[in-house]
């Protein structure tokens, strides 16, 4: 992500960046308000906050667009497995770390609970790529989507709607407000992300 070396002073830089790079002071101002930052952020903080609006902007936004506006049946999915290795993110799910348990080359490593989540996952995605119902499919206006993990509340689950409380939903109702509009909240964070 490139934002760990530029953690001093990340709070400032953060919202000075989304202030310049949005074409509505308001619109900035809301994102900021709903990651809970400000110029004065402490910077591990703001650094929290930033990442959790990283995986809404860059991760989560894009696949539940593309889940709805696919032409034909989608498949939408959550993988909630915290990270269980040292390391920063140890307790969190992370970005591509659903490819480490997918291809199972950890299974030593996992605790027997997220042993059980790395093969549902493997099981469902072979279903997948053979032509098979891996869960039920998305409805574009309703949701639904499989959720695996977190272990210490369930393996797996089929959810109804669009995820509930499970995941952060900020900006989405910041843009059901019309307060925001989602690309160029992404073209602001690409912004901060070169530096700009």
């Amino acid at each position: 992500m490139g934002i760990s070396e530029r953690k001093a002073g990340l709070a400032a830089a953060f919202s000075t960046s989304l202030a310049k790079n949005m074409s509505s002071p308001t619109a900035a101002e809301a994102v900021l308000k709903a990651y809970h930052i400000t110029l004065h952020t402490e910077d591990d903080t703001a650094y929290q906050g930033i990442l959790e609006f990283a995986n809404d902007i860059a991760y989560h936004a894009p696949a539940l667009s593309v889940a709805k506006s696919w032409p034909g049946k989608a498949y939408y999915y959550h993988f909630d497995e915290p990270n269980p290795w040292d390391g920063a993110f140890k307790g969190y799910s992370t970005h591509l770390l659903d490819a480490a348990f997918l291809f199972q080359g950890y299974n030593k490593k996992l605790s027997a609970e997220g042993r059980e989540v790395a093969i549902a996952l493997g099981k469902d995605f072979v279903k997948f790529a053979n032509g098979e119902v891996p869960w039920k499919a998305f409805d574009k206006d309703n949701g639904g989507l499989k959720r695996f993990g977190p272990s210490q509340e369930s393996v797996e689950r089929f959810v109804e709607d669009f995820g509930g409380e499970e995941r952060r939903d900020q900006l989405f109702r910041l843009k059901e407000e019309g307060v925001v509009d989602l690309d160029e909240v992404s073209r602001a964070w690409d912004l901060f992300l070169a530096g700009q």
